[in-house]
């Protein structure tokens, strides 16, 4: 029993701060998996993702007791601490997960102004952190897809907002104004982000064990955006002022998704790469929660922007993305629970 506290402990100390890409992809995988029918199997992931994200609180805090020097480790690292706005999107989705299975606007909105209150922390603590470092790093070290959790986290208070708005007719314009702002900014920010990770990737030396599974989020930031975007048309229809803006959000919806669709095949070719000509073992690490997200959230953005469009025919690309959300979910799930029965076991 001391070793497996201790092995527990360990695993604490060492936990990866982006490990909320958990319920992130859950979550998201559980909305999609309803939207197309399944709606069994999207509720019992729900169910299972408030229990994740319980759980994955309850470890943060342990650490944040325990570990402060590793916490600050992982802070100062410009390579890692874009990870901790994975708690950011989480908090958010698990509050849309509430509104869109049980209805319940209250703990929704409660998740969204944790949310946003985490947005405001979390974001601007990283960004001073690795501006104010002394010592910086080179950017083919630094630079990589968990910078664009910069976006992730934003559009995901873009689409709560706009989904809980309308349950506060006296204040709904300020929400969606507010929903809409993020929505800008996570636009700009995917320019300017993924302008340096493609330069990183294109003109410096590129080792196998970096093309991890978290540039797969080069793919889910712009999906996010494509909801974010949805979410504002579908849900802003009734605000005034937002009215002659929904042509451009369309405008702009369409072109992230296009620019998401784009990355598709050149990451999986990339991944095909990686594992079946450099022999990289597929071993479970937590980063493969960051390639399960951008499959569930495309699945979703698409099934969004079909709706608000009214292009029936894009419908084929949910009707069978949803196979492949569901199979990475599947497997990243399994080779977690194997490496919790190594901690367990001491192995």
């Amino acid at each position: 029993m001391n070793i497996i506290l201790t092995n527990v402990k360990r695993e604490i100390e060492q936990l990866y701060p982006g490990y909320f890409a958990l319920p992130m992809a859950t979550g998201i995988v559980s909305i999609a998996a309803s939207l197309l029918g399944y709606v069994v199997f999207g509720r019992w992931l729900f169910y299972m993702n408030v229990f994740s994200y319980g759980i994955l609180v309850i470890m943060y805090m342990l650490r944040t007791l325990w570990y402060i020097p590793a916490i600050y480790r992982d802070l100062m690292d410009a390579a890692k601490s874009p990870g901790f706005l994975t708690i950011v999107a989480a908090t958010n989705i698990v509050g849309y997960q509430f509104l869109y299975f049980e209805g319940d606007y209250v703990i929704a909105s409660l998740f969204l102004l944790t949310g946003f209150f985490l947005w405001c922390t979390v974001i601007f603590s990283v960004l001073t952190a690795i501006i104010i470092k002394r010592k910086k790093g080179r950017i083919q070290r630094n630079m990589n897809g968990l910078w664009l959790l910069i976006i992730v986290a934003t559009e995901s208070v873009t689409v709560l907002g706009s989904a809980t708005a309308e349950y506060y007719p006296a204040s709904n314009g300020w929400i969606y104004f507010i929903a809409f702002m993020m929505f800008l900014n996570g636009c700009l920010w995917y320019i300017v982000v993924i302008t340096l990770i493609f330069y990183r990737m294109a003109f410096f030396k590129l080792r196998t064990v970096e093309l991890a599974p978290a540039y797969w989020i080069n793919m889910g930031a712009v999906a996010i955006i494509t909801l974010g975007g949805t979410a504002l048309i579908q849900h802003g229809q009734g605000i005034e002022w937002m009215i002659p803006m929904q042509p451009f959000i369309l405008g702009m919806t369409f072109l992230y998704w296009s620019v998401g669709t784009f990355w598709i095949p050149l990451i999986v070719i990339l991944g095909i790469w990686r594992h079946f000509v450099a022999k990289v073992p597929f071993t479970y690490r937590p980063q493969f929660w960051g390639m399960v997200f951008p499959l569930g959230m495309y699945t979703v953005c698409t099934f969004k922007l079909m709706e608000v469009s009214g292009i029936d025919f894009l419908f084929f690309i949910p009707k069978y993305f949803i196979y492949m959300a569901i199979m990475a979910w599947l497997l990243t799930f399994l080779g977690m629970l194997g490496r919790i029965s190594e901690v367990m076991t001491d192995r």
